[in-house]
């Protein structure tokens, strides 16, 4: 499928249209331009159970457009619609979070006031605005079995290195489950992979029937890992699978765990068995030193250097 200069090639492209923004004929249309799965509109349970006829019509689907995937909610769509939306940011930086660009003003410490004494006071260890990170890796064979086939994660504004990792980890989970082999000890590992990236903590959301929510407790990331800027890519020596780079702004050292990212390169981790410089293996490159490194995936001019360090604060 394409999109105006963008090609999507051979990966499936899925078209989740918000409430009431398409119907049969426009889900029939991005079929017949490329989309390899089209959704419904959003469902309401309650209405189904019911047999209520606008909703009943909302699941009139033809065979031209199959396969087509569910979207379903419990009951209120007042709920649904609410809960969706966000002007906290709009309000005081007049930048909309329901367009995209969110100042995460939710996540700074407020404090609390009582308006009929005055009395102040803030809510110790507790971003009364920001909720925990839902995690549901250690429970996603509960819901496969319930009869859910396709998994969304949201990372808006997030990293590669998040991207890549919240992704591998998952997909794992999945596959692990459907080959039988999805164990406690693999349910640890994922865990602690997925804590070395941004979150703010985990929890399970109201999956499992917990009443209330749960808060960060830091302001920003819990990440157990951070990533120091170290330089930029150079060239790339495809015949030898050597990469170029130059230290701008840190030093680096043999055995060092780095992550590189660009805007085609993606996320890509190693450890780094050898650094030359001049053609020379050196244990540490200085800042300023150009160096080179063995690696099979191509780089690009455009891709950063970074060295993974423990994130002291959180580990």
């Amino acid at each position: 499928m394409k999109l105006a200069s963008f090609d999507f090639g051979s990966y499936p492209v899925f078209l989740a249209p918000m409430e009431d923004v398409t119907d049969a004929a426009f889900r029939l249309m991005c079929k017949k331009f490329g989309a390899d799965m089209v959704y419904s509109e959003f469902i309401s349970s309650d209405a189904l159970i019911r047999s209520v006829n606008k909703t009943l019509r909302k699941l009139v689907i033809s065979d031209e457009e199959r396969p087509v995937a569910i979207q379903i909610y419990g009951k209120e769509k007042e709920v649904m619609a609410v809960s969706g939306k966000c002007y906290l940011s709009l309000h005081e930086m007049n930048s909309s979070a329901n367009r995209g660009a969110c100042m995460q003003v939710c996540r700074r410490a407020y404090a609390v006031r009582d308006k009929e004494t005055g009395a102040e006071w803030e809510v110790d260890n507790q971003y009364i605005m920001s909720p925990k990170d839902l995690k549901t890796i250690h429970f996603i064979n509960k819901m496969i079995d319930s009869g859910v086939r396709i998994f969304k994660i949201e990372g808006r504004a997030r990293g590669p290195e998040y991207v890549r990792t919240v992704c591998e980890c998952y997909k794992q989970a999945v596959q692990s489950y459907m080959k039988g082999v999805y164990t406690e000890n693999k349910i640890t590992a994922w865990n602690e992979r997925l804590k070395k990236v941004f979150n703010r903590g985990f929890w399970d959301g109201y999956y499992l029937g917990q009443p209330l929510g749960e808060w960060s407790r830091n302001y920003g990331s819990e990440a157990t890992e951070r990533k120091v800027y170290v330089g930029k890519g150079i060239t790339y020596f495809g015949n030898i699978g050597v990469a170029e780079f130059v230290a701008e702004a840190a030093e680096l050292n043999a055995g060092d765990k780095i992550l590189i990212t660009g805007p085609t390169t993606g996320a890509i981790y190693i450890t780094l068995e050898e650094v030359r410089v001049e053609l020379k293996p050196v244990q540490t490159v200085k800042q300023h030193e150009h160096f080179s490194i063995k690696i099979k995936e191509k780089i690009r001019p455009s891709d950063k250097l970074f060295k993974m360090i423990p994130n002291r604060k959180n580990t």
